[in-house]
């Protein structure tokens, strides 16, 4: 499998999943764009995982308190999770 395809397939299942708890905490699209000072089609683009926006990323995390685990590939550390 290639880089490109993984890389699609992590941004399509992240944008699920705060799609989903967007609308767990019953949130509009249109009101979740001006939380986040963006048009409406970013949100649905980064909720298809269209967009790779790092920062609308963190801002939606923040927004839920959403925790974020990142994985570690070193021996010292194998993941570790940042509360944002």
């Amino acid at each position: 499998m290639s880089i490109e395809k993984i890389n699609k397939d992590m941004l399509r299942t992240i944008g699920e999943s705060l799609k989903k708890t967007r609308q767990e905490h019953k949130v509009t699209i249109r009101e979740m764009a001006i939380k986040l000072g963006v048009t409406q089609n970013t949100i649905v683009n980064f909720e298809k995982g269209e967009s790779n926006n790092l920062i609308l990323f963190f801002n939606y995390c923040y927004l839920f308190n959403v925790k974020i685990g990142v994985n570690i590939s070193n021996e010292d550390k194998r993941f570790t999770e940042y509360d944002i």
